[in-house]
């Protein structure tokens, strides 16, 4: 039987664990989710849990509920057969995205304005792109990018649909020049070519995800690696050629020699959240040609000695992969400002709440009264 240990448990999460480990608690890692309702893998085996009510009214902001890859602290009271979550362990790393741009009237309802944590405590995060003319897009692949190295976890692209791709040499060449450093493998989930590439990531204790756009091939190449059929494959869509939802929810898996897999379901709408940080990561290119700039202040317009114009001029660097920059920088810093707001309120509300100033209001069918509050 598998043990947490199998599941990723190490010092980091054993030594966030000591708070909850007084009061009797036991570790479990977050394998499943739906609507308040979680699968939990244990050192007794799987088990199913809720969120407790202490648990749930603490939390203000929908990324501090469990996902799945979290590790929380769970807890059976005596009188009850069923388990709770008490606690969220701090995650190690986190693939993240924008939620809504507009504010809801709470973080249940889409529209908060935060940030939407698509799995946690990933070690490797694999993007994977096709090899086709639908799929590769420069400028959607700097998106992806930028979400990976926003993660904390170590990037790796995979180019799949080796074998229908006559010219994939080129294809590596192109993404080269936008991935920097980042290793980057053509494979083909079909006839195996090119998966040995991806096991050396597969480790025991250790967790990889696959992300990517719908129809790109992530359940083929889990199948691939896995060795047998676990994730359904489905077909392109013939009317407007686009890949439909294999993967409608996340799951966790384990591999046969090891090793935690984390799929997602494809991603149509990429709102990554762009720290300087990772801006910097993934266009390292641009970065460097603006501190060459003649002015440090250029706005890389018509100003004299300017880097930025002198590379698109030259071809060294090309107007979209700029354009994406700006666009990115900007999407950054409305979403910094904007989120530095919703935290403000966000932890004025839970001051507020700790201190029994909090008042919620009280729907019952047929109160009129405005002024009718529970405490």
């Amino acid at each position: 039987m598998s043990t947490i240990i199998d599941y990723g448990w190490d010092e980091f999460f054993d030594s966030n664990f000591k708070p909850y480990r007084a009061l009797n608690y036991i570790p479990a890692r977050v394998t499943k989710e739906s609507i308040n309702q979680y699968w939990l893998m244990t050192d007794e085996g799987e088990i199913k849990a809720a969120l407790s009510t202490k648990f749930f009214m603490s939390a203000f902001g929908k990324e501090q509920l469990p996902v799945v890859g979290d590790w929380t602290a769970v807890n059976k009271p005596e009188s009850s057969e069923e388990y709770f979550i008490e606690g969220v362990l701090s995650r190690r790393t986190k693939l993240i995205r924008k939620g809504k741009d507009t504010f809801g009237r709470n973080f249940e309802k889409a529209g908060d304005g935060g940030i939407r944590i698509i799995s946690s405590n990933i070690d490797t995060v694999f993007y994977v792109a096709a090899m086709d003319h639908r799929d590769f897009n420069l400028s959607k692949i700097e998106r992806y990018i930028v979400m990976l190295y926003e993660s904390g976890a170590e990037p790796v692209l995979v180019l799949n649909k080796k074998d229908i791709c006559p010219d994939f040499e080129e294809y590596i060449r192109q993404i080269k020049k936008i991935s920097g450093d980042l290793p980057v493998y053509a494979v083909s989930a079909v006839d195996f070519d090119g998966i040995d590439g991806l096991l050396e990531y597969l480790k025991p204790g250790k967790t990889v995800s696959f992300i990517g756009s719908s129809g790109v091939g992530k359940s083929s190449i889990i199948n691939a690696l896995m060795g047998e059929d676990v994730m359904f494959v489905s077909d392109i869509r013939t009317a407007d050629k686009r890949g439909k939802h294999t993967t409608t929810h996340r799951e966790m898996l384990l591999f046969p020699e090891g090793g935690i897999l984390i799929d997602n379901p494809g991603i149509r709408d990429l709102k990554p959240v762009a720290s300087q940080e990772a801006l910097e990561n993934t266009f390292e290119d641009v970065v460097m040609l603006e501190s060459q700039c003649r002015f440090s202040n250029c706005r890389h317009q018509t100003e004299p000695g300017c880097a930025i114009n002198e590379a698109i001029e030259n071809g060294e660097l090309t107007e979209k992969r700029y354009e994406n920059y700006i666009k990115l920088k900007r999407e950054s810093a409305f979403f910094e400002k904007r989120n530095r707001l919703r935290e403000f309120l966000l932890e004025k509300a839970a001051v507020k709440e700790k201190n029994g100033g909090m008042k919620i209001k009280k729907h019952s069918k047929g109160i009129k009264r405005r002024d009718k509050y529970a405490v």
